[in-house]
């Protein structure tokens, strides 16, 4: 807690005795008494002032994700930060899947780890080491990449003839995106879930291989490989935590914010730069935002429902706090092509987890 906000809560209780003291003399010293008044006013006003000049710097008192007990081991199980394949092959702990076929990038996001121990540092953990491709500089340090995406309208649902395309998907239909925000390049990286985990002591979940699933031959980089086995409930944490830190109100990407984005991002991760998904969206030029099409699935803030509803600024999503299921977008390597369509969506449970889901943010301009 800093000097200006011990100052600052001075004033507040000078300003109530202040107010105690004017209507004790209102009745025999009434110019005294407003004078008393309109002092109170003042301190609180004053007091206001100081408050929100210095929030961000007000620590632990205000920051609901500060830590509250002493550091523990570094580390963690799941998320990719560090335990031996054989480790997360015994761990049976965790659930929920996204139904696609395990790959050696979904899996190393939350169960396989880079092939370290917990704890070992690793070529970027934190931002120093973080790739990227046209992206502004982080907000914070440790903080991932952002893309500024301006406002525009596209198609957001598959065309209403699609025949691969179910009810939640169509008909697609034109939508205006306002206002603009900024997206993560890529998902959220094991680097940066660590991070998290470690500030707020949260414990991650671990998740079983798939049968069948290979085992990683060699170590992935932490600062571009995706954090999986993440649950709603994990990554709505993790914007919150980030909107702590940052001042910024950071959360999940609705699905029209996503499915926004994919239709015109350019994958600058790919050995054969693509194109943009699909030519609807009407931007001057391809934003540099990677995995939207194949890497991991990602969750966004929508609640599931089995008919396609699009809130008219894309920007709000179809959100209820206590719903039980939301929206999963994107796919794996493997799936089938219908699931690489940025206009694809399928339920998940809130509290499911599965190393092929994981989930990438946005921060609200």
């Amino acid at each position: 807690m800093s000097l200006i906000h011990i100052v600052s809560a001075v004033l507040f209780i000078a300003s109530a005795g202040l107010l105690i003291l004017a209507e004790r003399l209102k009745d025999e010293h009434e110019n005294l008494s407003r004078k008393a008044a309109l002092a109170s006013l003042a301190a609180v006003f004053g007091a206001g002032v100081l408050f929100v000049m210095d929030v961000p710097q007000i620590g632990g008192l205000m920051n609901p994700w500060a830590k509250t007990a002493k550091a523990k081991k570094k580390g963690g199980r799941g998320s990719g930060l560090g335990e031996d394949e054989e480790e997360a092959e015994q761990d049976t702990s965790g659930g929920g899947g996204s139904g696609g076929a395990a790959t050696k990038t979904a899996q190393a996001g939350a169960g396989g780890g880079s092939g370290s121990k917990a704890g070992a540092p690793g070529k970027g953990d934190g931002d120093k080491g973080d790739k990227n491709d046209g992206a502004g500089p982080p907000e914070c340090e440790g903080c991932p990449n952002l893309i500024d995406i301006a406002p525009g309208s596209s198609m957001i649902g598959a065309d209403a003839k699609d025949p691969t395309a179910t009810r939640a998907e169509k008909p697609g239909r034109t939508v205006t995106i306002w206002p603009g925000f900024a997206i993560s390049q890529r998902p959220i990286s094991v680097a940066h879930y660590k991070r998290f985990l470690e500030a707020t002591n949260r414990r991650s979940t671990q998740c079983p291989r798939p049968e069948g699933a290979p085992l990683l031959t060699k170590p992935m980089d932490p600062t571009i490989m995706p954090a999986t086995c993440i649950s709603y409930e994990d990554a709505s944490a993790y914007a919150a935590w980030l909107s702590s830190r940052t001042g910024k109100v950071y959360r999940l990407p609705t699905a029209a914010q996503w499915e926004f984005v994919a239709r015109g991002a350019e994958d600058p991760d790919a050995e054969d730069p693509e194109k943009p998904l699909v030519k609807d969206a009407k931007v001057a030029k391809a934003w540099p935002v990677a995995g939207m099409k194949i890497g991991v699935a990602e969750i966004v803030l929508d609640c599931w429902s089995d008919k396609l509803e699009v809130v008219e600024d894309g920007a709000t999503g179809r959100n209820k706090h206590n719903c039980q299921q939301r929206v999963l977008k994107g796919a794996v390597p493997g799936e089938e092509e219908r699931w690489q369509q940025p206009w694809a969506r399928r339920p998940i449970p809130v509290a499911a987890h599965s190393l092929e889901v994981g989930f990438r943010i946005v921060r609200m301009n």
